[in-house]
C-alpha cells in the first residue's frame, strides 16, 4: 500500500509506452509469467500462420518481467488502476478459475463493473472495453468447480492439459480430497511453462 502511487505510475507509463501495433491488441493481464508463457505458446502452436490479437503482459510491479511475482489480487488492481488511465485500450484481467482467482473476480469493484455472475465467466466495465475473466472450464475438468461456490474451485491454466502431459513433467500434487480425482499442480511451473514448446499442437486444444 505504501508503493500504491510509484506502482500505478509504472502500470501507466507501460501503456503509455506501448507502440501503435500494441495498442490496438488486446491486452491480457495474466496472474503470473508463466501464465503469460503458456498463452503465448498456446497461441503459436495453435495458429502458426497468425500474428496474435493479443499483448499478453503479467502482472507484479518488478520492472523485469522475469523476475515478476503476480497473483489475482495484483489483476484485479491492475486493471482497476488502469480503468483510470485510459478509455480507449481494450484490455481483460486473467484469474484463475481457482478460490483466490474467483475471490479476486469477485472482488472487482460493484461500482464499476458488472454484477457477477455464477454462470458467467466475464465481468465488463460499465463504460469501457476492459473485463475480467475467469478461466473457461472444459468440459473434461468440469468436476473442479462447483458453479455456485467461490470456494470450491480448483482449475488453474495448467489443468487445460490432460493428466498424462502433467504426471510425464511432474506437475501433479496429491489429490485434494481422497477419493476425487482432483488435484492441485505442483512442480516447478517455470520449467513446464519452456518445457511445452516441444509438445503436439494436439494438446493445446482446449486452449
Amino acid at each position: 500500500k505504501d508503493n500504491y502511487n510509484n506502482v500505478t505510475s509504472a502500470l501507466a507509463s507501460k501503456m503509455f509506452s506501448l507502440n501503435e501495433i500494441e495498442r490496438n491488441k488486446i491486452i491480457v493481464i495474466t496472474e503470473g509469467k508463466t501464465d503469460k508463457k503458456m498463452l503465448e505458446t498456446a497461441w503459436s502452436k495453435l495458429n502458426p500462420n497468425l500474428e496474435c490479437p493479443f499483448k499478453f503482459i503479467s502482472s507484479g510491479i518488478q520492472i523485469d518481467e522475469e523476475h515478476r511475482t503476480g497473483n489475482a489480487d495484483s489483476v484485479r488492481r491492475t486493471i482497476q488502476t488502469l480503468s483510470t488511465f485510459f478509455s480507449d485500450l481494450k484490455i481483460i484481467g486473467l484469474f484463475d478459475n481457482d478460490r483466490e482467482g474467483y475471490e479476486q473476480f469477485n472482488s472487482l469493484n460493484k461500482e464499476i463493473f458488472e454484477p457477477r455472475d455464477f454462470n458467467c465467466y466475464h465481468r465488463k466495465h460499465l463504460e469501457k472495453n476492459i473485463f475480467g475473466v475467469v478461466l473457461p472450464v472444459p468440459e473434461f475438468r468440469q468436476q473442479y468447480i462447483n458453479i455456485n461456490s467461490i470456494k470450491q474451485r480448483y482449475f488453474v491454466i495448467e489443468h487445460y492439459f490432460n493428466d498424462a502431459i502433467l504426471q510425464q513433467y511432474n506437475m501433479i500434487d496429491e489429490p485434494i480430497i481422497n477419493g476425487v480425482s482432483i488435484f492441485e499442480i505442483s512442480g516447478k511451473k517455470n520449467n513446464f511453462s519452456q518445457q511445452i514448446q516441444d509438445l503436439d499442437v494436439n494438446e493445446f486444444n482446449s486452449f
